[in-house]
């Protein structure tokens, strides 16, 4: 290697992990006040306990291919990781920090800032690779990754895993002018990479790839580009088949689906969801909706992006306008026709049933518009001297974050470790357990934790059994419980599906919840389960009985 070339690729290098630290920095910012205490409290929400479960498993899993999709929440089904989107990207990026950080909680919240870091640095990267300027990019990559609806969604991990939508893109124009084997591989990578992070992405680079096709279709006539396509999707097929056959196993379930009429319930409503949480925007909005403004300065560059001729702007027009249309929904009647035909369409393809919410389909079209955005923001400065462009990086970065500015998040604390019950199992035969209710969130991490086999689970769907015994459950359990009402556990519901199950354990936290006081007394009459012993706090740990040794009364 030359020494030019030795200084060009130091000085590359360099570039990108100044980027790639201010974009941290930026989402340690917006993730505020997350990084204070990443033991101690994690994001607000019913989600983030699904997902601090979900990264920990597949980050220390990823080198045992058999049990990547496995778990060991909702025993005995198998491939429990997938009754969520996997997020696989966000565990990648923590997978080297694993070995380190023991806890599950500090782990997920890292991959929370690595996600959203990432997510900017790989749009940051796309409008560079098309426009050659790390301004445009920088703009470009901050309004994508922290935009409101990014931010409120963040919760969600599947919905930040933008970094390789962004990838997949790169790819695309990558094979299309070099159509050779890193380019292939990288667009088939990436696609496989998106799919495995969030399904509604998935769907939305499928699509996009045909609209970057139709837009190309002169180009696509030459055999080389065809053959490089054709590699990379063989690639990203390849990659993705364990999951699809695990999948298809996962679909065989019949509940493993989702009314089409919820679809109409979470469509992206115009009215209702073009509003913004950030700073400069809120006070023009009330409160509520999906934060889908995209904001006056993406819009206006956007535009000048369209008016410039930007490189590829038609084929981010089209592919932001065809998922805007299907992000409206499955009834959508606009001048005598059904605009929500598409989404139906759609719908109609298992797996694609599992879908519910098409906002998502607008927010990656919001991501087309930043790129159009950035496009051109760099066409404001393409004949700027050096000087000038120096002062674009500012420009960018100061009109970007104005852009997305908005409150911090809301957290809750987590208490490290797990509830004194679980010591109790310390020394006992190996056995899953059941903890009452079956789907308490706080669960999902305890198991992280404890990594026993636990009943207990909770996900964007679930086994078939596993939610006829958590309303069976809350039915005959937890509710007459509450009520004050007297139980007789043995004749209930929830005690014959128990002896259908493999659950050994049963706990009641009737010291964490007083109000299942009632129940631990009821379950100490049972002859169905034998009390092995009462933690500090006043939680219960019992041993189910088989059908053999159910007959004689509970020991104490």
């Amino acid at each position: 290697m030359s020494a030019t070339s030795r200084r060009a690729l130091i000085a590359s290098g360099s570039r990108e992990l100044l980027l790639a630290m201010f974009f941290v920095g930026l989402a340690a910012y917006m993730t505020r006040p997350l990084a204070v205490d990443l033991r101690g409290q994690t994001l607000a929400g019913i989600d983030p306990p699904i997902y601090v479960w979900m990264v920990d498993w597949l980050a220390r899993h990823l080198l045992q291919p058999s049990q990547l999709f496995e778990g060991n929440v909702f025993h005995p089904a198998p491939h429990a990781a997938l009754y969520s989107d996997l997020a696989l990207g966000s565990a990648l990026l923590v997978a080297p920090l694993a070995p380190l950080v023991a806890d599950p909680v500090p782990l997920y919240n890292l991959s929370v800032i690595l996600t959203l870091a990432f997510g900017g640095w790989a749009f940051c990267a796309l409008v560079r690779s098309l426009s050659g300027g790390v301004a445009a990019g920088l703009f470009a990559g901050i309004t994508a990754a922290f935009g409101p609806h990014q931010m409120g969604h963040v919760y969600q991990l599947g919905l930040i895993n933008i970094g390789g939508l962004a990838l997949f893109l790169i790819g695309l124009h990558r094979t299309l002018e070099r159509p050779n084997l890193r380019n292939a591989s990288l667009t088939g990578v990436a696609f496989a990479l998106n799919a495995l992070s969030c399904a509604y992405f998935a769907v939305a680079a499928t699509l996009l790839a045909l609209v970057f096709a139709a837009c190309n279709a002169r180009a696509l006539r030459s055999a080389r580009p065809l053959a490089g396509f054709g590699a990379a999707a063989l690639l990203a097929l390849a990659l993705l088949s364990p999951y699809l056959r695990a999948f298809s196993q996962v679909k065989e379930q019949p509940e493993v689906t989702r009314p089409l009429v919820a679809s109409e319930d979470w469509a992206f409503k115009p009215g209702r969801d073009l509003t913004s949480r950030a700073w400069v925007y809120r006070r023009f909005w009330p409160r509520g909706g999906e934060a889908l403004f995209p904001g006056v300065a993406v819009l206006a560059l956007g535009a000048l992006g369209i008016a410039r001729g930007c490189r590829s702007w038609s084929f981010l027009v089209l592919g932001a306008l065809l998922l805007t249309v299907l992000s409206l929904g499955p009834n959508v009647p606009v001048l005598g026709l059904n605009l929500g035909l598409g989404y139906r369409t759609l719908f109609a393809i298992p797996p694609l049933d599992v879908m519910m919410h098409p906002y998502s389909f607008a927010a990656a079209a919001r991501l087309l518009l930043c790129v159009l955005a950035g496009l051109g923001f760099g066409s404001l400065w393409v004949l700027a001297s050096v000087r000038v462009r120096g002062l674009s990086l500012v420009v960018a970065a100061a009109l970007g974050i104005l852009e997305v500015a908005a409150p911090r998040l809301p957290v809750v604390a987590v208490a490290r470790g797990i509830p004194p019950v679980y010591d109790l199992l310390a020394g006992l035969p190996e056995g899953a357990v059941l903890e009452v209710p079956l789907e308490r969130r706080d669960a999902m991490i305890w198991a992280a934790r404890h990594r026993r086999p636990v009943i207990n689970g909770a996900g964007g769907v679930s086994p078939k059994v596993h939610g006829i015994l958590e309303r069976a459950i809350q039915t005959h359990w937890i509710r007459p419980a509450r009520a004050g009402e007297a139980i007789d556990v043995d004749a209930t519901r929830p005690t014959a599906l128990l002896r259908l199950l493999p659950v050994r354990y049963l706990i009641i936290p009737a010291g964490r919840s007083p109000g299942l006081v009632p129940l631990r007394e009821a379950v100490d009459r049972s002859r169905s389960f034998a009390r092995v012993a009462a933690a500090g706090d006043g939680d219960v740990l019992y041993r189910v009985l088989g059908p053999e040794t159910s007959t004689s009364p509970a020991s104490p």
